[in-house]
């Protein structure tokens, strides 16, 4: 099955990705969302598949995320994960959610980690950048 975003009559289509949703013979026309509109069903004559309608954990990097098209999915920048908004702690923050590659950011601290009990500099550094490296 093809899955296409179409963006209005001006812009057109684009197919961002391509899945298997059943094991064989075609879809049927009949299809449906869930009452939440997170997931499609899909038909075949011998099989009803659950389709959710996002794959953002997929994609591991900001650029991948938000490159690929997926009109659901962003890059969480607090967590580093592609997911959808509100899916994302603190996405509505500044800078914590990013859904135009030119927001990815690359944010690091380090240590990464150390015992509460533990005094110790750290350090963090936070780089704005359309691509990643």
């Amino acid at each position: 099955m093809s899955v296409i975003r179409v963006d209005g009559p001006s812009h057109g289509a684009l197919q961002y990705e391509t899945i298997q949703v059943v094991k064989q013979g075609p879809i049927l026309r009949d299809m449906a969302f869930s009452v939440d509109h997170n997931f499609l069903y899909v038909m075949s004559e011998t099989q009803l598949t659950r389709v959710p309608v996002e794959a953002c954990g997929q994609y591991s990097t900001c650029s991948e995320c938000l490159g690929s098209g997926d009109p659901h999915c962003g890059w969480c920048v607090l967590h580093n994960t592609c997911t959808r908004e509100e899916k994302c702690e603190r996405s509505s923050e500044p800078q914590g959610f990013a859904s135009d590659i030119k927001q990815c950011v690359r944010f690091s601290i380090h240590p990464n980690n150390i015992s509460v009990s533990q005094h110790s500099d750290m350090t963090s550094e936070i780089v704005k950048t359309a691509t990643e490296p």
